[in-house]
C-alpha cells in the first residue's frame, strides 16, 4: 500500500524493473537475458528527455500491456511475499541467545563478546533515545 505520492522517475523506474523482470523468465541463458536487457533499456533511454505528459502516459501503458501480453507471471523469488518458501521457517527471535547455556556460549566466545557489546551499545542509545524505561517501583 502505497502511503505517499510516487515521483514519475519512481514509476519508470519501477515499469523498467517490471521489464526486465518479465523478459527475465522467458529466457533460459544469461547471455541472452543480459542482451534482451540491455535493449529494453535502450528503448527507455529513446524516451527519456520525452517532455509531452500524454505521450509518456501512453508509452508506459503500452510497456504495460506488453509486458501483460508476453509474459503472464513475472518470476517469483522464493523467499518474497507469494514465494514457494515464503514464511516456511520460523526465524527465532534474538533473546533466544540470551537463554544458551553458559557452556554453549564459550563454543563461540568472538560471536557472543561482540553480541554483547551490541546489546550494550543498544540499550546506551535507547536510554539516550527514549529515556530510561525501567518501571518505578513505588516504596
Amino acid at each position: 500500500m502505497t502511503t505517499r505520492a510516487v515521483s514519475h522517475a519512481q514509476l519508470v523506474k519501477t515499469l523498467f524493473k517490471k521489464a526486465v523482470r518479465a523478459h527475465e523468465t522467458k529466457c533460459m541463458y544469461r547471455l541472452q537475458y543480459r542482451f534482451g536487457a540491455v535493449k529494453i533499456r535502450a528503448m527507455f533511454d529513446e524516451h527519456k528527455d520525452e517532455r509531452d505528459m500524454d505521450k509518456i502516459h501512453e508509452l508506459m501503458r503500452y510497456t504495460e500491456t506488453m509486458i501483460h501480453m508476453k509474459v503472464g507471471i513475472t518470476k517469483q523469488f522464493e523467499g518474497c511475499p507469494k514465494g514457494i518458501s515464503h514464511g516456511r521457517y520460523d526465524v527465532s527471535p534474538d533473546m533466544v541467545l540470551d537463554a544458551y547455556h553458559p557452556m554453549e556460549k564459550a563454543e563461540y566466545p568472538t560471536y557472543f563478546a561482540k553480541r554483547e557489546l551490541a546489546k550494550r551499545d543498544y540499550i546506551m542509545w535507547w536510554e539516550k533515545t527514549y529515556g530510561n524505561t525501567e518501571p518505578k517501583t513505588e516504596s
